[in-house]
């Protein structure tokens, strides 16, 4: 069970003025998040729990995590940033995991738009929610699962071959509070610069970005695309080099171009 005590006393330490919600089990945190949001809270909130048991993915996507060895989390932030940056919560969320696990002496991956990879195998994932009004993004839910102790053996058997976990990876068990208030620090001073910092983050997502220079395969709603993956623009969306022209895309999968 996580040690709320510790989790709160961190928070306050680094000044991280968020309220923290603590469930030992819980569907979802982002659907909390939400239902927080619509009883009236006025603070932004940290919502965690130490078992998800229905967690979401981006589109019709499940999230796996395990009761005590997983790491799920949501911020729900009252934002008044502009609509345009809605891209880019996933992409600072990312980069926000990536430079925590580097204070662990652990180098992950982002693969485009909300996917954190170690030693080529998905270890964490995000989903963000947003309302927006007038242009302004007035509510966002930024989610995290991150898989830390578990065993390869808890998941799926379909998945087996494709997660891996800090624990399988460093050979050794981490303390899941300090991750978890290491990142929510993180995150939440990039949200509080995002306004200014923009401009900056293709090239520090690029840091740490997969496939970049490669020939990928850009799955759509309406089609597959082949590019060469180019980064990310401002508003978080990848870039591909289709035949000479640079398209610009808010949403889709990538995958490494393969040649059947």
């Amino acid at each position: 069970m996580l040690d709320l005590r510790e989790v709160k006393s961190s928070l306050k330490q680094a000044q991280i003025p968020l309220a923290v919600e603590y469930y030992p089990v819980l569907p979802s945190t982002n659907d909390q998040a939400w239902k927080i949001h619509k009883a009236g809270t006025d603070r932004d909130t940290l919502i965690v729990t130490d078992h998800q048991t229905a967690g979401r993915g981006r589109g019709a996507h499940a999230w796996q995590s395990q009761a005590e060895t997983s790491l799920t989390f949501s911020i729900l932030r009252r934002s008044g940033l502009s609509a345009n940056l809605a891209g880019l919560l996933p992409i600072i969320t990312g980069i926000a995991v990536v430079e925590t696990l580097l204070v662990f002496d652990i180098s992950a991956k982002l693969k485009w738009p909300n996917d954190i990879y170690l030693n080529g195998k998905k270890v964490g994932g995000i989903l963000c929610e947003s309302t927006i009004s007038a242009q302004t993004i007035t509510t966002a839910v930024i989610g995290i699962g991150l898989n830390v102790n578990n065993l390869i053996s808890d998941f799926s058997p379909n998945l087996r071959s494709t997660v891996t976990t800090l624990r399988q990876v460093a050979k050794q068990k981490f303390k899941r509070e300090k991750i978890l208030t290491t990142s929510t620090s993180i995150l939440y001073q990039y949200l509080n610069q995002l306004n200014t910092l923009a401009p900056e983050i293709p090239a520090r997502w690029r840091r740490y970005g997969i496939f970049l220079n490669s020939a990928v395969t850009m799955h759509t709603s309406e089609s597959d695309i082949i590019g060469k993956f180019m980064g990310i623009n401002e508003r978080g969306e990848a870039l591909l080099n289709i035949a000479g022209k640079i398209g610009a895309f808010a949403s889709g999968e990538i995958h490494e171009f393969r040649e059947i």
